[in-house]
């Protein structure tokens, strides 16, 4: 009878599994006929299941299910694509290897969505917002201590983040924030692609804020 019990409760468990990676399955079903309403229900169940929640094609499938959604004219003004950035970026954290060409080229898209809402929110003076967005930037291009977007075939990305990590500087010093500020114009200063003489003036009047005297003539003394 016991034995009986345990085949049971091991049926039972093997049939949640079966359903919940079937949730993945519908959703991919649901993307192919673009119902992305029913494709979200599906992998979102799909992804808080115990049986699936570490399954990287769960994830990988919720991120492709948002970044289509993005994709969409309507949904030109959402912002979509963060969940579709979190959800490879969970991908990756359980299987580096796994889809990674694929991934890897969303997760591009993905940064470069957030970069040019980054500078639309710059341009309207929405420091924290473009902070934030430009953050993402860097950090995506920052995944695996660099190493997944190194290389010639990322040339672009590099110069992308690169940019990114000024502007995020930029954008904590129209903030305000000088702690945060400090480092990021610092690299910018040396940094071929984005230097200028800007960036000198700013730190000038970062180090000013901070009674650091000898550290802002310094910094005007390079300008």
């Amino acid at each position: 009878m016991r034995k009986f019990a345990l085949l049971a409760i091991g049926l039972g468990l093997g049939m949640t599994s079966f359903a919940q990676k079937s949730q993945i399955r519908t959703a991919k079903n649901y993307m192919g006929e673009k119902n992305y309403e029913k494709a979200k229900a599906a992998i979102e169940e799909a992804v808080t299941s115990e049986s699936t929640k570490d399954d990287p094609s769960a994830w990988y499938v919720r991120g492709t299910v948002y970044l289509q959604m993005q994709l969409l004219k309507e949904n030109a003004d959402k912002d979509f694509y963060t969940e579709a950035g979190k959800s490879y970026k969970k991908a990756i954290a359980l299987n580096p290897s796994y889809e990674k060409q694929d991934i890897n080229q969303k997760l591009y898209a993905v940064a470069r969505l957030n970069f040019n809402d980054g500078i639309r929110a710059y341009e309207k003076l929405n420091y924290d917002l473009a902070y934030n967005k430009f953050a993402e930037v860097v950090d995506i291009a920052g995944l695996e201590d660099g190493k997944r977007f190194s290389g010639k075939t990322w040339a672009e990305f590099d110069t992308i983040a690169r940019q990114a990590a000024a502007y995020q500087g930029f954008s904590a010093y129209y903030a305000n924030k000088y702690d945060e500020a400090l480092p990021l114009l610092e690299k910018a200063k040396v940094d071929p692609v984005v230097k200028s003489s800007n960036i000198y003036l700013m730190l000038a009047d970062v180090y000013e804020a901070k009674n650091d005297n000898a550290n802002m003539m310094a910094v005007l003394s390079e300008a």
